[in-house]
Parts: structure tokens; C-alpha cells; sequence
């Protein structure tokens, strides 16, 4: 998972764990979904035969545009959770 607005991984970032170890939890706003169907696998720098074909398959089960609607899900489900908390408060 990365950080929102690209400030790298959560398990690499300090604040993150921070947050984590002290509440038990990270907020959804603070996460956003990583595909590592994006970059290309260390498999390929032996195999660079095969790259075209794992790009094509990417294309073809539009990878892109499915974490993309992962993310928009994850939003609004931290709206949710949000506004639970907030009534429970």
C-alpha cells in the first residue's frame, strides 16, 4: 500500500507505523492501493522475452483502471467510517 499523494509505502514511512503501533490502525485517507502489476517484476530482467506479453496482458485486464476504482472505493468507505465515527462520538 502506498501513502496518499505519493509519499512512499506505509511499511517504509515512520509516522505510519507510529500511527499504527499507538492506535492499533491507519486511517484510509492515509492509504492509498499499490499495484505491482504496474512496474514490471524482476523476472523480466532475465526474461525480457516475455515482458511484451505481461504489458499486453496488463493492458488487456486494464490493471490501471481497476486500482484506480479500488482507491475511489477506499475513499469513500473512509467517508463511511468517518462519518460512523463521528455518530458514535
Amino acid at each position: 500500500m502506498m501513502r496518499r499523494g505519493g509519499g512512499g509505502r506505509c511499511d517504509d514511512d515512520p509516522f505510519a507505523l507510529q500511527e499504527l503501533a499507538e492506535n492499533g490502525q491507519i486511517s484510509l485517507s492515509q492509504v492509498n492501493l499499490e499495484s505491482d502489476m504496474l512496474s514490471t517484476p524482476d523476472f523480466f530482467w532475465e526474461n525480457d522475452e516475455w515482458e511484451p506479453i505481461f504489458r499486453h496482458a496488463g493492458k488487456y485486464l486494464e490493471i490501471d483502471g481497476r486500482v484506480g476504482v479500488l482507491n475511489k472505493r477506499m475513499e469513500v468507505l473512509d467517508g463511511m467510517f468517518q462519518m460512523l465515527k463521528d455518530q458514535l462520538e
